[in-house]
């Protein structure tokens, strides 16, 4: 078997993340997420059995590194009425079985309740099979062993380490190297070796710095305030609302703007209360749940999921800032690491100045992955 890397989505774009990885005669999967939007929401499972593998039961491991939709939301696609092995970290799992339960987009998509009753059941097999493994833990079996490292992003986001007998592979998955007030950044042992790492590129052709988004987001909601207004901020992603509400608490706790609280609306609280659960602090005196509407008091800060449900006051974007590593933490991370072969994923090539400019990893290959595309490896 050649050692091969294989993007069957979340490559040269963002969404529907899921890598297949063949080492030293080893299978691996790398998450497998779902797109938000297009007609198409799944990656290319098919191609895993076309070209690859005689079935998808022939999966060594399966490894999901953190538990947004993109990166988890495919999952009931992987039961193909055999044991599968899924490794993620404790918090990742608890938010999985979460998200797939309650926020699960894709069984409104299939048009008969048979239809839906075969998926869920599906599903529930899949989620039966998940194996967790705390951070700087391993799990180990004759011919390879698996490490997870935080990657920051959101909690329970895992690094994975992979080693077998002739190579040590590093996906880092999403991650961030600022440190995020509900989990912190990234740990990873520089002591490590690594021959091919993959490495999410969200913002390896930008060159905004991570803060931008956050400074855009209060400097607009601070106006918003001086003159008198409650403010909703509609957010796409639980996760994201959760860390800006904590972002804005700390910040405007340092503005001259007064605010009656932050309020974080049902739909957002059975994520919220699985961070607490898990260790991690969501509430706090400024921010609350917001149990019935008359809770709501002047200019006072709504963060919601969606555009469905109750708004108050003026309606903003809460979703214009980022939970991943901007481009000089990518390219200090290329270079610390020294891989022999980098592969980018989860980004989206444009002309813009990018990531290459600034690398210093001499004859090292460094690869922007395509969907569907073979890349080997020695």
């Amino acid at each position: 078997m050649d050692n091969l890397f294989c993007a069957l989505g979340g490559g040269s774009h963002i969404g529907a993340s899921c890598y297949y990885l063949q080492v030293d005669g080893h299978s691996f999967l790398l998450d497998c997420g779902v797109r938000s939007t297009g007609s198409s929401r799944l990656p290319q499972l098919s191609q895993l059995t076309s070209e690859f593998l005689d079935g998808i039961w022939q999966l060594d491991q399966v490894i999901l590194s953190h538990a947004h939709m993109d990166h988890i939301g495919a999952l009931p696609y992987l039961d193909a009425g055999r044991d599968l092995s899924i490794l993620c970290n404790p918090v990742t799992q608890t938010l999985t079985e979460l998200q797939l339960r309650d926020f699960d987009p894709l069984p409104q998509r299939l048009s008969s309740s048979r239809q839906r009753q075969l998926y869920e059941a599906k599903k529930e097999r899949v989620l039966s099979m998940i194996h967790p493994i705390g951070f700087r833990r391993s799990y180990e079996t004759d011919d390879y062993k698996v490490t997870l490292f935080p990657a920051g992003h959101m909690p329970g986001a895992a690094m994975t380490y992979i080693e077998t007998s002739k190579h040590r592979i590093l996906y880092t998955g999403d991650f961030s190297g600022q440190k995020e007030l509900l989990c912190g950044g990234y740990y990873w042992p520089q002591e490590l070796p690594v021959d091919v790492l993959i490495i999410e590129g969200t913002h390896a052709y930008t060159k905004d710095a991570w803060q931008q988004g956050y400074w855009n987001i209060e400097r607009c909601l601070v106006h918003q305030l001086q003159l008198g207004q409650t403010v909703t901020l509609e957010t796409t992603n639980v996760t994201k609302g959760i860390e800006l509400a904590r972002y804005l608490s700390s910040a405007l706790m340092k503005s001259p703007c007064w605010f009656s609280g932050i309020y974080l609306d049902a739909s957002m609280a059975p994520i919220a209360e699985a961070f607490e659960t898990a260790g991690y602090q969501v509430y706090t005196p400024d921010i609350r749940p917001l149990l019935k509407p008359d809770d709501i008091r002047e200019q006072a800060i709504v963060i919601k999921k969606g555009h469905q449900g109750r708004s108050y006051g003026s309606v903003m974007n809460g979703d214009a800032f980022t939970l991943h590593a901007d481009c000089q933490t990518l390219t200090h991370f290329i270079n610390d690491v020294q891989a022999e072969t980098t592969i980018l994923v989860h980004s989206e090539p444009s002309g813009m100045a990018n990531i290459s400019n600034g690398l210093d990893i001499g004859n090292k290959a460094c690869i922007q992955a395509v969907d569907g595309e073979t890349y080997l490896f020695t």
